[in-house]
């Protein structure tokens, strides 16, 4: 008998979540009305995590994966994505949980509308420490603005696997935000579609997740009113130093040419101390 190709790829990264990931895999496994396989790797986790995984070896969906040393989500979800064999692609991560029927839902929209390259669904955002109310995200549908603004319903999202290889998968070089500046790119190329009228997935935001370092460094996007152009220059900025960190400058007066040789401001001027600038950051340009 021939083996049924999936509909769609369910794409896992996990690191250090032993408590969480055994209910995600059973919500994504538990979807009905729709051919998957679920391609799980453990981006060096120092718990029990692959111990976890092991357990789901039975099922035939399942595919694990396992990183020697750490290479971070971007890195890990690419690796999932060059053995996707599904047509549509759906990122989730341990402390998720894909509520029943989402699957199904996001390929009716997709299938529904030919131009379009991303559905995505509102998703529930809660706190492990309690002192905040659940949030909704992604009702009413997203704009272009909500994902300037950093709202994004990466784990509430269907992707024609065909787009998310055309623009690259994730940006490696990226610790931080990879979601995000992922969704940014596919909204430049192609048009997204929201389910309505039904709640795509829960996200438990941990007390250690990478996401609260992100929804600080964005606070100040947030803050004020800004025009089309500013916003954009602060989100790039916010990449940027998210990406490279604080970066320091030497002094112009102290600067030298490929032979070592001082430049033309230092030439004949007695020596100063070098002092080093830190890059401006999003504030900056606010």
């Amino acid at each position: 008998m021939t083996e049924r190709r999936p509909e769609v790829s369910v794409l896992m990264a996990v690191r250090n979540a032993e408590h969480l990931v055994d209910q995600q895999i059973a919500c994504v496994l538990s979807q009905r009305g729709v051919c998957l396989e679920l391609l799980i790797c453990d981006d060096a986790s120092t718990d029990r995590t692959w111990a976890r995984l092991a357990a789901w070896q039975g099922d035939p969906r399942v595919r694990l994966l396992r990183n020697r040393r750490r290479l971070f989500p971007a890195a890990t979800r690419n690796r999932l994505l060059a053995l996707a064999r599904g047509p549509y692609c759906s990122p989730c991560d341990a402390d998720d949980l894909l509520l029943p029927g989402t699957l199904a839902a996001l390929l009716e929209a997709l299938r529904a509308d030919p131009g379009a390259g991303v559905a995505t669904g509102p998703l529930l955002q809660t706190f492990a420490d309690r002192r905040r109310a659940p949030r909704l995200i992604g009702a009413p549908p997203l704009t272009h603005w909500d994902l300037l603004g950093g709202n994004v319903c990466h784990p509430a999202s269907l992707i024609r696997t065909r787009l998310l290889r055309s623009v690259g998968g994730y940006a490696p070089h990226l610790r931080l935000s990879e979601d995000w500046d992922l969704m940014l790119r596919l909204r430049e190329r192609a048009r997204f579609v929201s389910i309505r009228g039904r709640l795509a997935s829960v996200w438990r935001l941990q007390r250690r997740s990478r996401s609260r370092i992100v929804r600080g460094r964005t606070r100040a996007l947030n803050s004020r009113p800004l025009s089309r152009d500013r916003r954009t220059r602060a989100t790039r900025a916010a990449h940027a130093t998210v990406r490279r960190g604080p970066a320091a400058s030497p002094s112009p007066a102290h600067q030298r040419d490929r032979r070592g040789v001082p430049g033309p401001a230092t030439r004949g001027a007695p020596p100063r101390r070098a002092t080093a600038r830190a890059a401006p950051g999003p504030a900056a340009l606010l």
